[in-house]
């Protein structure tokens, strides 16, 4: 539902899937305390663990009144953000990875 939001194709589908099962296990209503963000005062949360900052700024305008942990909403602001900073490429390979080829975030 996410990517129909975004207009962007399905076939990213299985790139997200492995992101949100990396960055959150599927749980919608995950918040990092642990983290660098959290750290800060910010943590990460939802899905694609994004903070409430980039949360507002990269959400589909139309889901802009959904909390954070609002799986779409959640998902079109990560999508959003790895598009904007990293291409689609990283989206459609589930995320971004070291040389070992092991998950790193975005």
């Amino acid at each position: 539902q996410a990517l129909q939001v975004l207009n962007l194709p399905q076939t990213l589908a299985p790139g997200v899937k492995k992101i949100i099962l990396a960055e959150s296990g599927g749980n919608p209503h995950a918040i990092n305390l642990t983290d660098s963000n959290a750290l800060r005062g910010t943590p990460s949360q939802g899905l694609m663990q994004t903070i409430p900052t980039t949360f507002r700024h990269y959400v589909a305008p139309q889901l802009a009144d959904r909390p954070i942990t609002d799986p779409v909403a959640n998902i079109t602001a990560g999508v959003n953000y790895m598009v904007n900073n990293y291409g689609i490429n990283t989206v459609a390979a589930g995320g971004r990875s070291n040389a070992a080829g092991s998950y790193i975030g975005y």
